[in-house]
């Protein structure tokens, strides 16, 4: 069903008026300037910059904060587990994997987190081969079963989860162009939302490679 009818006059105004309501939704809630594409030793990199538009396996349509990141490729000794050869990063002058460094630029910010490694079903905090598993503390812990018994999946749960003063946040890896969430996914921030997180909580953090 088109919210204007089926005439194109209509069409037409609808995405108007969405475009319209998205740009006064930035203006809102995003700083009045900021560059298209931060350097991720900018202790504001990852300041959502726009919204990335999903629905919600109950049909809602939901706009998700969303900041780019421009990587470096590593270029020093190979690390010994790619993890089927995901991209390693130089981060600081160190290798790690995408989600390893969107976390240690929240621990930066001040919050305590964890990659969720899903692969592996572990909770790290640095690259596997370092042997850096490690536990939820019983309050963190408690809230993420909560939230699967709600989705009723094992899987789901966003690449990075930090917690800071009694605020949680959720942070998922997106290579440009490459990657997409998953249905599970968006089952999880459906059932997220719904325990009083707000989409401010939740960020989509696109990266690429660059010089």
């Amino acid at each position: 069903m088109r919210l204007y009818g089926e005439t194109r006059a209509g069409v037409a105004r609808h995405r108007w008026l969405r475009a319209l309501w998205l740009k006064r939704a930035l203006r809102q809630t995003m700083p009045t300037r900021m560059a298209k594409t931060q350097n991720p030793e900018d202790k504001n990199s990852l300041q959502p910059i726009s919204f990335e538009e999903v629905t919600s396996p109950s049909g809602n349509r939901v706009l998700i904060p969303k900041c780019n990141l421009i990587f470096r490729k590593w270029e020093g000794t190979p690390i010994e587990n790619t993890y089927n050869n995901k991209t390693v990063i130089d981060f600081d002058g160190q290798p790690l994997f995408a989600e390893l460094a969107i976390l240690k630029i929240l621990q930066k910010e001040g919050w305590n987190g964890v990659w969720v490694d899903s692969y592996r079903s572990k909770y790290r905090i640095d690259l596997p081969e370092k042997g850096t598993v490690v536990e939820l503390p019983n309050i963190q812990e408690e809230f993420i079963q909560n939230i699967k018994s709600r989705t009723g999946k094992r899987g789901g749960c966003w690449d990075v989860f930090v917690w800071k003063d009694g605020e949680y946040k959720f942070a998922e890896s997106k290579r440009s162009k490459k990657d997409e969430l998953r249905s599970n996914q968006l089952l999880w921030l459906q059932e997220t939302l719904k325990l009083g997180l707000k989409l401010e909580s939740f960020l989509l953090v696109e990266w690429d490679l660059g010089s």
